[in-house]
């Protein structure tokens, strides 16, 4: 798996999609990649800051303290408040970033098909073009999305909560550990195993849309009444095909989201139970045990928010491929380098025409 896994990431590095990618960072988007970073770090601190501030105020000498709460709670209010109005900053920046980098993409496809050589161009039927710029296009600029607003924010706050719980009880840290990695490797494994059915799914879509395509191009052949039956049966097999390929990738997604989830309740009543067992060997105070429940119980929130960003992504990469294999097709002339005029027609001469009828 970690081997595919390699040659997969060499292959997206030295893909021509890539390199068209790497072409877009400017300064102006680097400022707000820099921006983008900023407010998440921001969020990170600021959700970390208001459990730590709960902790220390009202767990003191392993015992219950209420005398500040009146004080607290709503200092405890605004620091949370800072860290949900960090979390629409970046929001708003990563959206930027997107439409930036979405708007640059479909340039480039628009550029690319522009430039194909007669030949090139005419190998691919128009729907084609139409799953490039529409299907493709859309599911990498989720992919990016999903990246931006959903791995990476709530992946990075669940590593950081992690080192939290570290600071308030190490055995629990520990324990949790290792439930936290068991579920992180169903995850990679569920992963591994969706990507078969989103292929299967992409390419039925594909298949739907050509048959649509031909339909409406015979629609004239059909109400004459030639290929009916032929154009009936193509379609419905398509149909059939796609819905099928759909409700597997549905399925799948499901089973293994219930599957994840039973890993996670696993590791929830792992550490409740363990720990009121070392709670009453000594080894916790109920104060740690209890705000040690609540940490994982915001970690556990994290988590859950994954699997759908993860699943976006997946398909952004199945998408990413095919995009890539477009990128490659021949081209007469490259739009972004060379200058391209093409001759205006004014006006049309028409010499010598003769039109006769065979008796």
């Amino acid at each position: 798996m970690i081997g595919t896994s390699k040659i997969k990431i060499k292959q997206l590095k030295g893909s021509a999609f890539y390199n068209t990618l790497k072409g877009y960072f400017n300064k102006n988007l680097k400022r707000k990649l820099f921006w983008s970073l900023f407010f998440a770090s921001a969020r990170i601190v600021f959700s970390l800051a208001w459990p730590y501030l709960l902790y220390k105020e009202l767990f003191k000498n392993e015992q219950i303290q209420t005398d500040n709460i009146v004080i607290l709670i709503p200092v405890v209010l605004v620091i949370f408040a800072f860290a949900q109005w960090f979390t629409f900053r970046q929001a708003v920046i990563n959206t930027r970033i997107n439409d930036y980098l979405s708007l640059r993409i479909t340039t480039n496809f628009w550029h690319k098909m522009v430039s194909l050589e007669w030949l090139s161009f005419k190998s691919k039927s128009r729907e084609y073009y139409f799953n490039i710029f529409l299907v493709d296009f859309w599911r990498i600029r989720l992919g990016i999305k999903a990246v931006l607003e959903n791995i990476l924010p709530y992946l990075f706050l669940s590593i950081a909560m992690l080192f939290f719980l570290f600071y308030i009880s190490p055995p629990i840290f520990l324990l949790y550990l290792g439930g936290f990695l068991i579920t992180a490797l169903f995850q990679l494994y569920s992963n591994v195993k969706m990507q078969s059915v989103i292929r299967a799914f992409h390419e039925a879509w594909r298949g739907q849309s050509t048959n649509v395509g031909i339909s409406v191009d015979k629609y004239d052949l059909i109400r004459m009444g030639r290929g009916y039956g032929e154009s009936y049966e193509k379609f419905s097999k398509s149909s059939e095909q796609f819905l099928n390929t759909n409700s597997t990738m549905i399925i799948t997604q499901a089973r293994w989201k219930i599957i994840i989830q039973i890993v996670i309740q696993i590791t929830r009543l792992a550490v409740l139970f363990v720990g009121i067992y070392w709670v009453k060997t000594g080894l916790l105070s109920w104060g740690e045990f209890f705000f040690t429940i609540f940490v994982i119980g915001i970690i556990q929130t994290n988590l859950t928010q994954l699997p759908n960003g993860i699943n976006q992504l997946l398909e952004a990469l199945e998408s990413f491929g095919r995009i890539n294999s477009y990128l490659k097709l021949d081209s007469e002339f490259n739009v972004e380098k060379d200058k391209i005029e093409f001759d205006s027609i004014d006006s049309i001469d028409i010499k010598s025409m003769d039109f006769s009828y065979r008796g």
